[in-house]
């Protein structure tokens, strides 16, 4: 025999989406009830934290391939260098051939630490188009 509350309880969040306070403001019952009644059912899509970073985060990573270093990274994209560093410490940077002492560079500005040249503004290297190598 199935518990009428319960019912109601899933029913209000499965099919309207309500929170758990707005379920404990219809029913009557107490949050902690309302939590044992919920076990196993998901919560609705719109309680879940926003992702609005994601492209930001992909861009990292992109980055990070390329070969740019961290701060570069935080730099470029206007976020903590912490931050920067969360999102990228998985993946691997392109580094230069070991017998290689610099790296070219895609534009005549050379940079540190990123092969991408456009946004850099750091001393130049010893001739145009040259990078120093990524540390």
């Amino acid at each position: 025999m199935t518990d009428p509350t319960a019912a109601e309880v899933r029913r209000l969040r499965a099919e309207e989406g309500l929170s758990v306070r707005q379920i404990q403001a219809r029913t009557g019952l107490g949050r902690n009830r309302v939590y044992a009644l919920l076990r196993g059912v998901p919560p609705p899509a719109w309680t879940r934290r926003p992702t609005a970073k994601d492209g930001l985060r992909a861009a990292a990573v992109a980055l990070r391939g390329e070969g740019c270093s961290v701060n570069d990274i935080a730099t470029r994209l206007g976020v903590a260098k912490s931050t920067a560093y969360l999102w990228v410490k998985h993946a691997k940077a392109r580094s230069p051939n070991p017998g290689d002492a610099m790296t070219m560079c895609s534009s005549s500005t050379p940079t540190r630490g990123c092969c991408d040249c456009s946004s850099a503004s750091s001393p130049p290297a010893a001739s145009p188009g040259v990078c120093p190598p990524t540390g």
